[in-house]
């Protein structure tokens, strides 16, 4: 559901909306999508972040 306010726990608060949180299989946060200065998802970005988590 939708957040009560804009802190979302250990995620921070939350400046933009969409945003993306990639989690890996332990349930450890693998990308934060507020770190990245260009957070849309390209190839490249997929290919770097998610192709990994998939092995």
């Amino acid at each position: 559901g939708l957040l009560g306010s804009a802190y979302a726990g250990g995620y921070g608060r939350i400046w933009r909306i969409p945003v993306n949180f990639t989690i890996d299989r332990n349930g450890l946060l693998a990308d934060n999508g507020w770190d990245s200065r260009e957070p849309a998802w390209t190839a490249e970005r997929l290919d770097r972040i998610v192709t990994p988590l998939l092995r």
